[in-house]
């Protein structure tokens, strides 16, 4: 008797091991996420003058690291909106989108990586209802969209709650096909183009980008780029996926931004993401949808959640087609540190520039930095 009482309590210690596993699991996972490693910057002495902004930042690391600094003058102070990813499972994505379980990823990874780099923002889900009340309040947020349709309750024949919002100042940031062209009713099942209920070019036109997105048919599904712009090339975005996205000369002759890859003449010119303005507001589009692949792939939500993390940091959003700025590249071995005077060109309708720190995806170190310095009295 007493040996089954003493087996009974070994049994009951099996739920509690477990548990602690989990925990410890868990911690291992996220550390790195939540105990940056010993690299540092930090910005002093600055002064204007017409024409540009002189600081001194001191940046160091007691790992060997590789760090690339930007400084992006821009137009206004940045201010960290609240972050909505739609996410609904009453709509279809049978013969239309991403699936939810990947869109639910790219939100887990995206709260990390804005976390990581001090982003006050909220990072939360929305469901159709909700969605719908964001539009219509004309709230400043960004709403990321990676389903690649709207569901009818915003955007229809008959509604478009969309456009009114971005104009007010909202950033929306699209994956999948051209913003408009599809849409879907609650509870629909398989979607296919030729239903009423799709707007195609109409819908376009009606969001507000007509002329800037050029539907194709009948092109391979994998039409990639890699050729990097300057804004890729210091915020090193990365996917390059550009099947549905916009052609570089029709985002530019709108003052857009190109902020990814470009494709050569081969692949007609498109730009794998842009920031396209409308009125006070912006898209950020994607040129294809995300993908369910390993973290090193630039189609994976890991690459999406940290491009979409970069974009929304940078200041890159708060700046314009003519405005230069700075990067540069530092190679740390343990110990080490610099201190670097840096000018950065300013325009007349600059108002301070952002300076962003960040640590290469294979470097050990992990550093997340910004900071907004204001142009003050210029000289």
């Amino acid at each position: 008797m007493e040996k089954t009482k003493i087996m009974k309590s070994k049994w009951a210690l099996v739920p509690v091991a477990i548990l602690i596993i989990l925990v410890v699991s868990e911690f291992a996972w996220y550390y790195p996420y939540t105990s940056p490693r010993p690299v540092s910057l930090q910005v002093f002495n600055s002064n204007s003058t017409n024409n540009a902004l002189n600081m001194e930042f001191l940046i160091s690391s007691d790992i060997p690291s590789n760090i690339t600094v930007t400084a992006i003058p821009v137009t206004t102070e940045q201010v960290d909106m609240p972050v909505y990813v739609f996410y609904d499972e009453n709509y279809s994505t049978q013969g239309i989108g991403s699936d939810w379980s990947l869109i639910h990823r790219l939100w887990e990874h995206l709260k990390i990586d804005l976390k990581l780099r001090n982003y006050h923002g909220d990072v939360e889900l929305v469901d159709a209802k909700e969605l719908q009340s964001i539009f219509t309040s004309n709230e400043s947020s960004v709403v990321i969209m990676a389903y690649g349709a709207f569901p009818s309750n915003v955007f229809s024949w008959e509604k478009n709650f969309v456009t009114p919002w971005i104009q007010s100042g909202g950033i929306l940031i699209w994956f999948g096909w051209e913003p408009g062209y599809y849409t879907v009713d609650q509870g629909q099942g398989y979607i296919t183009s030729d239903m009423p209920n799709q707007l195609h070019s109409e819908g376009i036109e009606r969001l507000g980008f007509g002329g800037i997105f050029q539907p194709t048919f009948g092109e391979p599904y994998w039409i990639t780029c890699e050729v990097r712009t300057p804004i890729s090339e210091a915020l090193d975005i990365r996917y390059n996926l550009i099947r549905t996205a916009p052609l570089l000369e029709k985002v530019t002759k709108v003052g857009g931004l190109a902020l990814g890859k470009v494709g050569d003449v081969n692949s007609t010119g498109r730009i794998s993401v842009s920031a396209i303005p409308l009125g006070q507001g912006q898209l950020v589009a994607f040129g294809r949808f995300i993908e369910n692949m390993d973290e090193s792939n630039p189609l994976s939500f890991y690459s999406v959640s940290r491009d979409i993390s970069q974009i929304l940091c940078s200041g890159v959003l708060h700046t314009s087609s003519a405005t230069e700025f700075r990067r540069e590249n530092y190679y740390l071995n343990a110990g080490e540190g610099e201190i670097e005077n840096f000018a950065v060109s300013i325009k007349p309708d600059d108002k301070g520039v952002i300076v962003y720190g960040y640590n290469s995806i294979d470097s050990t170190g992990l550093l997340f930095f910004r900071d907004y310095i204001p142009v003050g009295q210029r000289k």
